[in-house]
């Protein structure tokens, strides 16, 4: 298998080849092309990364602080809060991340009484031992400077509001991290105050910050310790988490799961128990067509068996430091010519150019220089090159069983896919949803 889903962590938006230029992944550009194709049934409401349902609702109620901020609710504003001048995309910025260090302070003030479970998928835990070793307290100043502030390295783009702001932005919660963004979103927000903010243990919460809030604006730097309120309060909402069935439809709502493909997808899903194996996205989506008609289904059904041959036949040229071009069993590379492209691509030039560049490729040679292509459009060696026209060489060893890959290989287009079209995000965020765990 060519894509790692584990070396993916760092791409938070939708696919953009230049995010791979530090990152030696995705050797045959495929991700373009999968992510387009997922997301035209997911409308962005997820990525790779953004998986947990936890970490949904945290954003939401960070959030909706901000909404409240930006309201100036309870005599709260922007001015007060932070003095620094500063933009007020830089100030929801920075109280994003502090309201993400408050969780994170909360788990490590009673870490000890977390299972192994509900510390999973939180954010920040490994930074705060060297952050917070051996303090008792933790001091808060929201006038420094980010760097001094974020427990993560780069928090606005790997803490929670980072990962989760393409999806929030997707769902509408706001455009962009200005006054009126949020205000034009104040029908969305005051939903959220009635079906989770006003409920327990939301409100208990939401009054802690609040008040925390307050007096920041009356002291500028506040120091929390390990047994206030506010830390019992973020405890009691995020630590064991389980949402209410007015809750869980909110999301389905907004995350687009009540409709069409979406919700064809969704129902299809399955969640194994721990040591159960998931259902492969070909089964999923084999079954989804079965059951809805749709242009979207038919070209997934289509094109990923081919993708997944293609990072076949990768591998078997990869599987060894050198092989000869005319020692390799062209059986493998005829099957090409029997490749079905016709795709609903709409606005998208690098998807369709993507898709035009794998109908070329008709033999051996075209397939390594159509890799070498990809890879020096992102500055990167080849995994692999033709060293004098007839000899390929390998710069990148993997550890590939070259008999499995061809007993792959000649099983044609029936394999199992590589590609999920974010079926393990949905699959965790519906896990979350139903309140099952592995």
């Amino acid at each position: 298998m060519i894509i790692n889903k584990k070396n993916l962590n760092s791409i938070f938006t939708e696919y953009d080849e230049t995010l791979t230029k530090k990152l030696n992944i995705d050797p045959l550009g495929f991700q373009i092309v999968w992510t387009y194709f997922g997301q035209k049934i997911f409308q962005n409401k997820t990525t790779s990364v953004a998986l947990d349902i936890r970490n949904y609702n945290i954003n939401l109620f960070n959030h909706y602080i901000i909404y409240q901020i930006i309201q100036e609710n309870g005599g709260m504003s922007f001015k007060k809060l932070i003095t620094s001048k500063i933009t007020i995309k830089e100030k929801i910025e920075k109280t994003l991340i502090i309201l993400e260090n408050l969780l994170i302070w909360s788990w490590y003030s009673n870490r000890d009484k977390w299972s192994e479970k509900e510390k999973s998928g939180l954010l920040g835990t490994y930074k705060a031992f060297s952050l917070w070793e051996g303090k008792e307290s933790y001091k808060i100043n929201f006038n420094e400077k980010n760097e001094k502030i974020e427990v993560l390295k780069n928090q606005r783009g790997l803490g929670v509001s980072g990962r989760y702001k393409g999806p929030f932005k997707a769902m509408g919660f706001f455009k962009e991290y200005n006054e009126n963004s949020y205000k034009e979103s104040s029908e969305i927000f005051e939903s959220v105050g009635k079906i989770f903010i006003e409920k327990t243990p939301f409100k208990e919460l939401y009054d802690s910050v609040i008040e925390f809030l307050k007096k920041v604006q009356e002291n500028s730097i506040i120091e929390i310790e390990k047994n206030d309120e506010i830390v019992k309060n973020f405890e009691l909402c995020f630590k064991n988490f389980r949402l209410a069935n007015e809750q869980k439809e909110f999301w389905k709502e907004y995350l687009g799961l009540k409709n069409n493909e979406a919700k064809v997808i969704y129902g299809e899903i399955d969640l194994p128990k721990k040591g159960e194996k998931a259902q492969n996205s070909k089964i999923i989506f084999q079954k989804a067509l079965e059951k809805y008609q749709s242009k979207i289904f038919e070209d997934i059904n289509q094109l990923e068996p081919q993708l997944t041959y293609f990072n076949l036949l990768f591998d078997y040229l990869i599987s060894n430091s050198e092989n000869k071009i005319d020692e390799l069993n062209d059986t493998y590379i005829k099957i090409l010519n029997d490749f079905k492209w016709n795709f609903d691509i709409k606005n998208n030039s690098s998807v369709s150019s993507r898709i035009e560049q794998l109908k070329e490729i008709k033999d051996y040679k075209m397939f390594i220089n159509y890799h070498k292509t990809i890879m020096e459009k992102r500055a990167q060696m080849p995994w692999i090159e033709l060293k004098d026209d007839k000899t390929i060489k390998s710069n990148l060893m993997k550890n590939i069983n070259s008999e499995e890959t061809e007993k792959l290989l000649s099983n044609g287009l029936k394999n199992d896919w590589i590609n999920d079209y974010y079926i393990h995000s949905i699959r965790n965020i519906k896990r979350g949803l139903e309140n099952e765990t592995l």
